[in-house]
């Protein structure tokens, strides 16, 4: 009952923007932090404090520092997991503040440290749709970004190969973190911004070589 009520508690996600962008938005991936600031609460200092930063589209970009930085707080903010309390994040030119929620996080894609994959097939997990329904042209999709990122033979050797079904325990931190990147790459016609949270972490040398392999030839924004 205490973790009922401390969920209910919660506030919840700021309104909607309502602002449509142009047709074909994001266009490049640039992306341009204006002065911003960010605090977790109302009366809490700001965690960041009046950055200013332009990252030039399709470039590859690394934020380094100790822990306590700010680099998480800058993901939340690019995916508006929080809300910025002065400044502005634009990407190709639109501010984020503007917009739906659903559009924010179709175009900003996230890879974090620690990866989960969903009960169901391989397919389900590596092609997720905005709208219902598959396309016909899933599975190319999927084997060209399996290919890419060194997996095809392994998901091949599967029984039912796309449509084997996911179990915890049959695939290693290296590969569940390629299988994210692998996703991203299926979805590459509308991925434009590519964040990163250390997804290499967790895994042995041979496989942080083909995960920085796999992101730096990815035709998007990566930081």
């Amino acid at each position: 009952v205490e973790r009922v009520a401390e969920y209910s508690r919660l506030e919840g996600e700021p309104p909607d923007g309502d602002f449509a962008p142009p047709p074909g938005w994001p266009f490049a991936g640039e992306i341009r932090i204006q002065n911003v600031s960010l605090r977790y609460r109302v009366f809490s200092p700001p965690v960041l404090r009046g950055l200013a930063l332009s990252i030039a589209p399709r470039s590859k970009t690394a934020l380094c520092g100790r822990t306590g930085c700010g680099k998480s707080s800058l993901f939340g903010a690019l995916c508006r997991l929080y809300p910025v309390c002065a400044g502005q994040i634009l990407i190709d030119g639109v501010d984020l503040a503007s917009l739906p929620l659903v559009v924010v996080r179709r175009v900003v894609v996230v890879i974090t440290q620690d990866v989960l994959l969903l009960e169901g097939t391989l397919l389900s997990n590596l092609v997720v749709r905005a709208e219902p329904g598959a396309a016909a042209d899933d599975d190319a999709a999927a084997w060209a970004a399996l290919e890419r990122v060194g997996l095809s033979a392994r998901v091949a050797s599967l029984p039912g190969g796309l449509r084997a079904p996911v179990r915890a325990g049959d695939f290693s931190e290296g590969e569940r973190q390629l299988f994210a990147i692998a996703r991203a790459l299926a979805a590459a016609d509308q991925t434009r911004v590519l964040l990163c949270d250390e997804p290499t972490s967790n895994v042995d040398l041979a496989a942080d070589a083909r995960v920085h392999d796999a992101l730096l030839r990815f035709d998007a924004t990566v930081v």
